[in-house]
């Protein structure tokens, strides 16, 4: 078992009260045990830096499993490179653990066609619309998770940012090869309503990102709408800093990336999303079947608007926006 906590640069929640106890208890306390508790696999698109093991270990303890301290972890992560899922899933389902999380499309398919029968926990944009499950509330099979509601929300994204722009903008959709597919025909149907012409850039690596960004003002693009997407949110930091450089107005799915310098961030709250992701990897550690264990989905949603950004861009936010926004950062 390899137990990774360096925790620098950390993006997975903007919660830093909490984010600090977390850091210090796993740096304090140690996780090892005498009794080897129950192996858990996990398939990441990330980088290491996400620490998906402390952080899932963290959240058992918060979550009252009291067996924490003695799980065990396999993490493969595909370090950015989405052609490793299947190889990676298939050696996971080989040390036959307790049951493996992943995040996004892929990963739940890869695990998917690697096994039918150990229990999976997947964080995505639709399982229902992607078909992983047959009901909400019933999955039915082997995988359950959270639904973070892309197909909706990619859509509304679109709506406001169309606020801070001119009329009959060119709007980038930035996405990667798998983002959200279901939730084009909303966002056709949005920009058609509000007279928008779209433009998209399918990216999976930093040097796409860049090139994508590189010029883009040039080409016409008045802002950028960056789709849900676990390969866009592990470049989360890169791309904020690259809308900055080439002087481009976007809004991201989650609300901390305008607090870390974004213009605009809307969607639910990251850090009650991995609560819950972890608190259905606890459920089936406890003994419950996946088959029955309804899928979770936010219920709360959150508009971050960063001004220092705008001034740096040098847009006008209308006073109808900021009044709707939940958090200003001036």
């Amino acid at each position: 078992m390899t137990t990774r906590c360096h925790f620098a640069g950390d993006r997975m929640t903007t919660r830093r009260d909490t984010l600090v106890a977390f850091v210090a208890g796993a740096l304090a306390t140690p996780f090892a045990s005498a009794a080897e508790g129950p192996l858990i696999g996990v398939l990441s698109p990330f980088h290491d830096e996400h620490d998906d093991e402390a952080r899932l270990r963290w959240w058992a303890q918060e979550l009252g499993f009291g067996a924490a301290a003695s799980l065990r972890f396999d993490v493969r992560s595909t370090e950015g490179n989405s052609e490793r899922l299947p190889k990676l899933a298939a050696e996971l389902v080989a040390r036959r653990p307790a049951l493996i999380v992943t995040w996004g499309d892929d990963g739940a398919r890869a695990v998917l066609a690697a096994t039918t029968r150990i229990p999976i926990v997947v964080m995505t944009e639709d399982l229902l619309g992607a078909k992983f499950v047959a009901s909400m509330h019933r999955p039915g099979g082997n995988l359950t998770g959270v639904s973070v509601m892309a197909t909706e929300l990619d859509a509304k994204r679109l709506e406001i940012l169309a606020e801070v722009l001119p009329r009959r903008s060119n709007v980038l959709l930035l996405a990667d090869r798998i983002s959200a597919p279901l939730s084009r025909p909303a966002i056709r149907a949005v920009a058609q309503s509000l007279g928008l012409s779209l433009s998209e850039a399918i990216v999976s690596t930093p040097a796409e990102i860049e090139s994508a960004l590189s010029g883009a003002r040039q080409r016409g693009i008045a802002g950028v709408n960056v789709l849900a997407s676990p390969v866009l949110y592990d470049q989360s930091a890169r791309i904020i800093a690259l809308m900055a450089q080439h002087r481009l107005p976007a809004i991201y799915e989650w609300p901390f990336m305008a607090e870390q310098g974004g213009l605009l961030g809307y969607g639910p709250d990251i850090f009650a999303l991995f609560r819950r992701f972890a608190g259905l990897m606890v459920k089936i550690l406890q003994g419950a079947e996946v088959a029955e264990l309804p899928v979770e989905q936010p219920t709360k949603f959150k508009l971050v608007i960063n001004l220092k950004t705008a001034k740096a861009l040098g847009i006008t936010i209308p006073q109808s926006l900021l009044l709707r926004a939940d958090e200003v950062i001036e």
